[in-house]
């Protein structure tokens, strides 16, 4: 069964847009693909019940139809990591790794490709166990066999980011490579952001599998993601 994991440096990288964008790539291509945020934070409330802004942008630009309990089955309404909203609000974390799982293998069962967005970066705290241990993202990568995507930015700090991340990845889990993309706008003299994903893809010695520039015509912006999709198509 076909699955890809997005996880990014940090927050605001652009892990929505870019799963977002490989989803519609992919349907392009001829795949039946959805994609899914298994836990995400920040949520607001529509009529009493919550909703996540990034699962709504998932569904929308990813061209795709699935229940919002499957696409985003844990929703949390504080801006925070996961673990720390549960506890700001004395939530109980102990069936979220079932709910997530559970939503996951309901996806797989009814399509051909399953792309999961992590929340915040590779370490982000999920929930408690039940030894009282923390898991992370790397976690549920790691116990789900995904492979990964590294997101990250261009401008300053991202080469320490990237490659960081892309080490900590390599650690448990499989890595594809890293897409860059700008999240919001660059400007053009920006040495940081012309120099940056080369030499952090040398140290992190991870391909750079895509630039996704800033773009408000989505399906411009999804096909600099084709040669990559080809690739998982094959």
């Amino acid at each position: 069964m076909p699955a890809l994991f997005v996880t990014g440096t940090d927050t605001g990288v652009g892990k929505t847009v870019v799963t977002a964008l490989l989803t519609r790539a992919l349907r392009t291509a001829g795949a039946d693909c959805v994609a899914m945020k298994p836990l995400a934070s920040g949520c607001e409330r529509t009529d009493g019940v919550l909703e996540s802004e990034d699962a709504l942008f998932l569904r929308s630009v990813g061209g795709f139809d699935a229940p919002s309990e499957l696409v985003c089955p844990i929703r949390l309404e504080p801006p925070l990591a996961p673990l720390v909203a549960a506890q700001q609000n004395n939530l109980n974390t102990s069936d979220w790794p079932h709910r997530a799982r559970e939503a996951f293998d309901e996806l797989k069962r009814r399509h051909e490709w399953v792309l999961v967005e992590g929340v915040g970066g590779w370490c982000v705290p999920l929930w408690s166990r039940d030894d009282g241990s923390v898991a992370t993202c790397a976690d549920l990568v790691s116990s789900w066999n995904l492979p990964v995507v590294v997101v990250a930015r261009r401008t300053l700090g991202t080469i320490n980011h990237t490659t960081l991340t892309c080490r900590a990845v390599r650690e448990s889990a499989e890595l594809h490579g890293v897409i860059f993309c700008d999240a919001e706008p660059i400007e053009s003299d920006d040495i940081a952001a012309h120099t940056s994903p080369k030499i952090a893809c040398e140290l992190s010695q991870a391909r750079q599998l895509a630039f996704v520039p800033y773009e408000s015509d989505w399906d411009k912006a999804a096909r600099v993601l084709e040669p990559f999709v080809r690739e998982l198509l094959r």
